[in-house]
């Protein structure tokens, strides 16, 4: 028995599918110079852009992280610089403003847990303390 109030997936299934993601750059340096404080603040910036080939209905998101910029002038351990490419599909009619919203918000958060995997796996394989970047509110990381 179906109950009345469950959806199919169909129903509620999104317009803005992820395809797939690839690394497409990784920058990690460590600072020699790194002297060992009480505690490190995390410094890190998230900056998207996107190309929308309209004929294919297709987008390409490219999601990028500095982490620790000025690593040396500023006392850090490390520096970080990623950058993911994401493969979506948009399937029906939207607006331009909705496609921006579309590429720059929601594929921002599909790709960004992707990002924060790399880079914990990046930091713990290199012998440095396992950095495990936080979950962030995407609309108000890039209101900027």
């Amino acid at each position: 028995m179906v109950n009345k109030n469950e959806k199919s997936i169909r129903s509620v299934a999104s317009s803005f599918l992820f395809n797939e993601y690839v690394v497409k750059n990784v920058v990690f340096e460590l600072n020699d110079n790194f002297q060992q404080s009480d505690s490190i603040d995390l410094d890190f910036k998230l900056d998207t852009d996107f190309y929308l080939n309209e004929q294919e209905d297709q987008a390409m998101v490219l999601l990028r992280c500095v982490i620790f910029d000025d690593y040396e002038q500023k006392n850090y351990p490390f520096y970080i610089n990623i950058e993911i490419v994401g493969s979506f599909s948009l399937n029906g009619d939207f607006s331009s403003e909705e496609i921006v919203d579309l590429c720059r918000l929601n594929a921002t958060a599909v790709l960004f847990p992707y990002l924060r995997a790399f880079v914990s796996n990046l930091t713990s394989l290199a012998g440095v303390p396992n950095l495990i970047l936080p979950t962030v509110n995407i609309s108000k990381l890039l209101e900027d």
